[in-house]
């Protein structure tokens, strides 16, 4: 039964699954090099794939700007200013609520409610200034999550290793 459910695709295990893992690995070693602390990894995916998202986020939130609010390059641009500027202040916000409330909830709050927060751009489309302001206000959600990476290596690594770690 079980060559039989491995010829559909239904049952992965032995070999094939072991040059997967193998292969990850690998990728692992070669994108953060070989000196990462065991520890920090799964931070660095989380990081990479926030930062990943992040970048991919701002564009396509110019993009809707642009084509459905039918914004000017000079608003857009003033948003996206505006939007550097939250981003900077619920960071410095965002570490020092980690100091009070952890890192992790903070980090899961940031993240997941960011997920959530680009869903209102569906209805946030009612005037140019509207959305822009929405636009704008993007960034204090995502400045949260954010914040909280670089925190977590002082706690994560020994310290000793944090000059390194950084």
């Amino acid at each position: 039964a079980r060559s039989g459910a491995r010829a559909h695709g239904s049952v992965r295990s032995g070999p094939d699954r072991l040059g997967r893992v193998r292969l990850f690995r690998r990728l692992a070693r070669l994108i953060f090099g070989d000196d990462v602390d065991p520890a920090l990894r799964p931070l660095l995916a989380v990081t990479l794939a926030g930062s990943l998202a992040g970048s991919s986020t701002f564009s396509f939130m110019g993009i809707w700007a642009i084509k459905e609010l039918d914004a000017g390059a000079q608003g857009l641009g003033i948003a996206f200013l505006f939007g550097a500027v939250f981003f900077m202040i619920s960071g410095y916000a965002g570490g020092h609520f980690s100091d009070h409330f952890g890192r992790r909830p903070l980090m899961l709050v940031g993240w997941a409610g960011g997920a959530i927060y680009l869903l209102g751009f569906t209805v946030a489309d009612a005037s140019v200034a509207i959305g822009l302001a929405y636009l704008a206000t993007y960034a204090l959600i995502g400045g949260l999550g954010s914040s909280v990476g670089p925190a977590l290596v002082a706690d994560l690594v020994p310290p000793e290793a944090h000059e390194r770690s950084y």
